[in-house]
């Protein structure tokens, strides 16, 4: 039997029974390059920019 339910997009998507399956993945991976310490931004700035280590300000641009 299958189970079905609406997901976010309200299509239906399939119910997992077993979630001993689930149990064994890896829900995610992260990389994060080594840096090498700098001055930190003034925190007003550094709270518009997201962020108060100038190497990690990446503004987006579409």
């Amino acid at each position: 039997m299958q189970n079905n339910i609406q997901n976010d997009y309200g299509l239906p998507s399939e119910v997992c029974t077993n979630l001993s399956t689930h149990r064994r993945q890896v829900v995610g991976m992260a990389y994060v390059p080594m840096q090498k310490w700098s001055m930190p931004m003034p925190l007003e700035k550094g709270f518009c920019s997201g962020t108060i280590f100038y190497d990690l300000n990446k503004p987006f641009r579409p």
